[in-house]
């Protein structure tokens, strides 16, 4: 794709936070060519258009995301949780675990064109369907694609259904980790790289905490993981594990340069 696009204000968000006014874009393939004033002649063998005075800025980017939450929109539960442990086991865990790998699509297709209306271009998402698990994020993948969204995906490991659902959730993780690993190797220009999804602390058991956080080593990927979004994350942990929340993954090396919390 070859785009020329003129007369438009232009937030660069450089060190210097520079505004352009009356200002062009010049887009070649995947990369911006050029930006400044009068481009049009030098382009002209580009498809132009018109921004009539728009302001043009870099897309945003929505740092954590639930794509399959989607499905909870509108959705009425029939008693109202007390609280935030009662809203997961109620609602999210139900939803997640309802999951087949259609739904998983278009979890990821319908909000990518709501986001794309909205500006954003970039992706971090955190997914979990326990029943539909394996080759889960090529799904995402596949719905963003459509759209041209670019994605940083990972599937949320947890012990909360069992140790065999958890280690299919680290070799997901794995597997998607390395096939991105692969796509750059061959384009850096690859839409899609990936991270070690972890679930909140309080429903991974020590031995699933030092396998993810050994896997995000050897893959040199971080770890995203929900850190105290409610107080019953620190109360569980410290019963069951002895520990604080933070203390205990940074133990284990969970937090990090490269993870976000």
């Amino acid at each position: 794709m070859n785009l020329l696009i003129h007369n438009v204000t232009i937030f660069t968000n450089d060190d210097q936070d520079s505004v352009l006014k009356n200002s062009a874009v010049a887009i070649e393939d995947t990369r911006i060519n050029e930006v400044g004033a009068d481009l049009k002649e030098k382009y002209s063998n580009f498809e132009q258009i018109d921004g009539r005075g728009r302001l043009l800025m870099p897309g945003l980017i929505n740092v954590h995301m639930h794509f399959y939450s989607t499905f909870a929109r509108g959705l009425a539960l029939p008693v109202q949780p007390k609280n935030f442990h009662e809203i997961l086991s109620m609602l999210w865990w139900k939803l997640d675990s309802s999951l087949d790998s259609e739904a998983v699509y278009y979890s990821a297709l319908i909000p990518a064109i709501m986001s794309v209306k909205r500006g954003v271009t970039a992706v971090l998402d955190h997914h979990a369907s326990p029943n539909a698990l394996d080759g889960s994020l090529n799904r995402i993948e596949e719905g963003l694609s459509e759209v041209g969204l670019r994605g940083v995906l990972c599937y949320e490991v947890s012990d909360r259904y069992g140790k065999e659902i958890a280690k299919h959730g680290l070799r997901e993780n794995e597997r998607y980790i390395k096939k991105c690993q692969m796509a750059k190797d061959k384009s850096p220009d690859h839409l899609f790289d990936a991270m070690m999804g972890l679930h909140a602390s309080f429903t991974l058991d020590d031995d699933t905490l030092e396998q993810a956080a050994d896997l995000s080593r050897s893959l040199q990927r971080g770890c995203h993981i929900h850190v105290l979004e409610d107080g019953v994350d620190g109360r569980i942990s410290k019963e069951k594990y002895r520990n604080w929340v933070v203390e205990r993954l940074q133990k284990f090396g969970v937090l990090g340069d490269h993870s976000i919390a």
